[in-house]
């Protein structure tokens, strides 16, 4: 314990001494000029603009507009069905696989398959496709359906599509 009192006061004694240099360089720092500092620009003038958007709709607020309205507003054609929708109406064109084409009592019908495991027959003026897709030609190597897309506008857009029966034995 007294060796560590010997050491604290050896290293206390050593602070004391011999701080002239450090004098003279604090009194070279305190006498030497200070530089001036530099005016602060000028601050730009504020331009007030009036921002009145009140006459705008809102873009937080959800605005519905019914299909006469949609329908008035950019004259177009808006699905309005009132129908009840037939089965392969819920499955895409592209997951449906034609299976076949069957004769009967001088009718065309097309036998598709669908997703849900099960084989439909198609007559003419039916529907397929999440498109109201209606089958308006059939033969026995050719279906052609008339679809109603949306385009960006929500207007209807009719498209025709043809659909190759190939029928593999």
């Amino acid at each position: 314990m007294k060796l560590i009192i010997f050491v604290w006061m050896l290293v206390l004694a050593g602070c004391g001494q011999n701080q002239t240099d450090l004098s003279q360089y604090v009194n070279q720092i305190k006498q030497s000029p200070v530089n001036p500092l530099e005016p602060l620009a000028a601050p730009k003038t504020f331009i007030h603009v009036s921002f009145n958007v009140t006459h705008l709709r809102s873009p937080f607020g959800v605005e519905f507009q019914s299909p006469q309205q949609l329908q008035m507003a950019n004259n177009c054609q808006v699905s309005a069905v009132q129908r009840i929708r037939q089965p392969l109406e819920k499955f895409a064109l592209s997951s449906l696989k034609i299976v076949g084409v069957l004769k009967a009592a001088e009718q065309l019908n097309l036998l598709v398959y669908a997703p849900d495991a099960k084989v439909y027959r198609v007559t003419k003026g039916q529907y397929m496709g999440l498109n109201q897709g209606q089958l308006i030609y059939l033969d026995t190597s050719l279906a052609t359906l008339q679809e109603w897309v949306t385009d960006s506008a929500g207007c209807l857009q009719s498209r025709t599509t043809n659909i190759a029966v190939n029928i593999e034995e």
